[in-house]
């Protein structure tokens, strides 16, 4: 009777913790100096719209566009210091020491060419450090925090409507320990998605910016966020290690990228991996849209993603996750259901010429 209890008493504390368990959204004082760097760099990759903010960098820190940090990062953002891979070389350090808290996975150390680049990356940790101090950026931070809060509340008031954590959990059948979104105003329309893996458990990261429609202030269309970028990035933590564990199996249809090839390319998806790890995500984000949005909004997209995007192999993946959601019992989670994906895929690549 004693262990029945005990046995209840965690299954209740455990439950408790899924139920509290929250998105977290805020703008990241480490995002907002490595974008600032990026802007004063020249980078390419930042948003377009004109707004207030940008003027108030050029003033705040017109003094300071020699520093040794741009010119570092002007170097090796043309080798390894570019896209996704900003957002998880900057999560691995701590903050604003820039001391490497979290060591990178073998795939990460592949991806950043880490043994050949260490000794670039410890030297622009030191230049960003001194640009961080020399020109008082954490001032520049606080000088905007009525700004970031006002865009943070916009975006975390109609977030907090839907329960996304305990849905997106529940649909993978997989934990996380905390899930962040992380508003950049100076980043493309657009977004990346990282995850920090620990002693503790796996941090995901969502990095968004703002729409290239923005007018003066920096516009994070809530609605927009959730249906385009937050399923979408929180859904690439989960679903690309299931990737990366079954690719020696889902190799072998490499040919079916050929059709798509072009479409893909242009969407930088150049590898059979990238068009695996997108075609992934989009047929669970559209089951997952369904439920958090409605059906409504999950066809458009579908379609949006079939005809327009030219993810073609959703025609077979998408009623597989329906079945898989469906037969919860069968699959505990979205690994053991990947013998089915992979089954689907090895039929289609019957159709390669």
């Amino acid at each position: 009777m004693k262990n029945l209890f005990l046995i209840i008493l965690i299954l209740k504390c455990l439950n408790i913790n899924s139920q509290s368990k929250k998105i977290n959204t805020t703008v990241d004082e480490r995002m907002e100096l490595i974008t600032t760097v990026q802007y004063l760099s020249g980078y390419f990759l930042l948003t377009q719209a004109d707004i207030n903010y940008t003027k108030d960098i050029d003033t705040y820190f017109k003094d300071y566009i020699n520093h040794e940090v741009i010119g570092l990062i002007q170097d090796i953002q043309n080798d390894f210091f570019n896209f996704d891979k900003v957002p998880m070389i900057m999560y691995h350090y701590d903050f604003p020491g820039f001391n490497l808290k979290h060591e990178f996975s073998i795939k990460e150390q592949s991806q950043i060419k880490f043994e050949k680049n260490k000794d670039k990356i410890q030297q622009f940790f030191v230049e960003l450090k001194d640009f961080y101090e020399v020109t008082n950026f954490h001032q520049f931070y606080k000088n905007h925090k009525e700004l970031y809060n006002q865009l943070i509340e916009n975006v975390q008031s109609e977030i907090e409507k839907h329960d996304i954590v305990k849905i997106m959990e529940t649909h993978y059948g997989l934990e996380q320990q905390s899930y962040n979104i992380i508003l950049t105003p100076l980043l493309h329309d657009g977004g990346f998605a990282t995850r920090i893996q620990s002693k503790v458990g796996t941090d995901l990261f969502a990095i968004i910016g703002p729409s290239e429609n923005s007018r003066a202030v920096p516009y994070f269309d809530p609605n927009r966020l959730l249906k385009d970028y937050i399923i979408h990035e929180f859904s690439h933590t989960f679903c690309n290690p299931l990737v990366d564990k079954f690719f020696d199996e889902l190799e072998k249809d490499a040919c079916l990228l050929n059709p798509i090839k072009e479409a893909m390319k242009k969407q930088a998806y150049s590898t059979w991996k990238s068009c695996l790890y997108e075609h992934l995500v989009r047929a669970n984000e559209v089951i997952l849209t369904e439920e958090i949005l409605g059906s409504k909004t999950a066809s458009k997209l579908y379609i949006d993603f079939y005809e327009n995007g030219r993810f073609i192999y959703l025609k077979g993946l998408v009623p597989l996750i329906k079945k898989y959601k469906s037969n919860r019992n069968t699959y505990k989670n979205l690994e053991a259901f990947m013998p089915e994906i992979a089954s689907y895929l090895h039929a289609e690549k019957e159709k390669c010429n």
